[in-house]
């Protein structure tokens, strides 16, 4: 398990699962901030060759229409491509919005998704419907609990 951090996100990658993990810092509010944040996800995925990823936007700021019109012209091309098979969209049942911008990307890019996309509103389900209940579930949750806060945790670039 590697667990680690960028900038903008928060990683955790688990090479026998193939499974990565990402929070989205809930500090992002500047478009370029914000696109950087998503570029480094896709990037992350494909270095690590991912095929399960769980993205927490749980805590992210409203995204904008214009970085949601970026995404669907520079974003979802490169997403569609990765060998994902399953990807978790976790967020906050308080906030629907960022949802239903997701579910437009979706639906935009229809048959070039090849992954499976679900929507889950906590991480220990989410977790288990990626993993299917994997004997590694409690290891990788550990880790991620146990990891420091944003603001104490020393950030690299990758």
């Amino acid at each position: 398990m590697l667990l680690t951090y960028h900038p903008y996100l928060r990683l955790q990658f688990d090479e026998e699962l193939q499974l990565l993990r990402v929070q989205m810092t809930p500090l992002l509010t500047q478009s370029d901030e914000f696109r950087k944040a998503s570029l480094a996800l896709l990037q992350a995925a494909e270095d690590m060759d991912a095929r399960l990823c769980l993205l927490d936007m749980a805590d992210t700021q409203r995204v904008r229409v214009s970085d949601q019109l970026w995404m669907s012209v520079h974003w979802s091309p490169w997403a569609v491509r990765l060998p994902l098979k399953r990807v978790v969209y976790h967020f906050g049942s308080h906030e629907p919005y960022n949802q239903l911008a997701v579910e437009s990307l979706l639906t935009l890019a229809g048959p070039l998704v090849r992954f499976d996309a679900q929507f889950f509103s906590d991480t220990y389900s989410s977790l288990c419907w990626l993993t299917d209940h994997s004997p590694l579930l409690p290891s990788l949750l550990a880790e991620w609990d146990t990891a420091p806060p944003w603001e104490e945790a020393s950030v690299r670039t990758p």
